[in-house]
């Protein structure tokens, strides 16, 4: 009997639609401490970043027409952040964090991460954050 194979519900990004990046999570008006995205930078860049936040490596792309998504591979997770970040089933943006332009300016007009709480999608190896106002937890309840 031939098993069959595993198929994860979330596609990778492929070819120029993604970028690769140093996410620092936190809060930027308290030195990255808090929740949320503090700076999302060039992989390789965040590490002389001097903060309280966790950095993690992840690729980011247009989710849908107005959303960004984060797909981060669990190896890049320290269990520190895994479990201040991500133990719940929502991601929490405690302030909007506009992504800089030298990163998005390929995707076309400047994003913001809105403040919100977004839904943690778990896959085989890895996490998945879209930020659209569909996934915001926030603009559903008004």
């Amino acid at each position: 009997m031939v098993k069959p194979k595993s198929i994860s519900r979330f596609v990778r990004p492929k070819g120029l639609t993604r970028r690769l990046v140093d996410v620092v999570f936190g809060v930027a008006d308290r030195n990255c401490a808090g929740f949320g995205i503090c700076k999302i930078e060039p992989k390789g860049q965040a590490n002389s970043i001097v903060c309280a936040g966790s950095v993690v490596s992840a690729e980011i792309y247009p989710a849908t027409p107005n959303g960004i998504g984060l797909l981060i591979s669990l190896d890049q997770i320290s269990p520190l952040t895994m479990e201040r970040y991500f133990y719940f089933d929502y991601f929490v943006v405690e302030e909007d964090y506009a992504i800089p332009k030298h990163i998005w300016q390929r995707y076309g007009e400047a994003q913001v991460v809105k403040k919100g709480y977004y839904k943690i999608l778990r896959g085989d190896g890895h996490i998945h954050l879209i930020f659209s106002q569909d996934n915001n937890l926030l603009s559903t309840l008004k």
